[in-house]
């Protein structure tokens, strides 16, 4: 994954979902069944962390992420109180990227509905992240086909 963001000069990649079923990128970066789903982030040069629900940790501890965390790590239910249901998830992925200084472009990822989707760009995007559209080959179509 480092050459394909280095390739598309990508400060890192953010793969979301509601389950690793039907979602294939999300399913191919952690390599485990999350049937509530959760938030990958990979920052250039720095090992990937997988953030779900906290009923998902043991099924997180079989993925191939080694980082691991939970919404509550990262106060989701005081966002979702302060701010309401609709701001809560763009809220959430915002405060693990600065957490995690993800800089740059970010690639955004995963199987999802097309309203929540864009809401979450827009959202990141007013909130000062670089959100980059892909074009085909997409990133994890790259990843596929060189098998990295």
């Amino acid at each position: 994954m480092e050459h394909e963001l280095t390739r598309r000069r990508a400060g890192g990649v953010l793969v979301f979902g509601d389950s690793t079923a039907c979602n294939p990128d999300l399913y191919y970066c952690v390599r485990a069944d999350l049937p509530r789903g959760g938030i990958y982030v990979k920052k250039l040069d720095a090992h990937p962390i997988l953030v779900v629900s906290d009923i998902d940790l043991d099924n997180a501890e079989k993925s191939i992420v080694k980082r691991l965390g939970t919404y509550s790590d990262y106060g989701y239910e005081k966002i979702a109180r302060e701010h309401g249901p609709d701001r809560a998830f763009p809220l959430l992925c915002d405060r693990i990227l600065h957490t995690h200084q993800v800089q740059g472009k970010v690639v955004i990822s995963g199987k999802n509905e097309v309203s929540s989707a864009l809401n979450l760009v827009d959202e990141l995007r007013r909130l000062g992240h670089r959100i980059v559209g892909e074009t085909h080959p997409t990133l994890f179509e790259s990843l596929r086909e060189t098998k990295e």
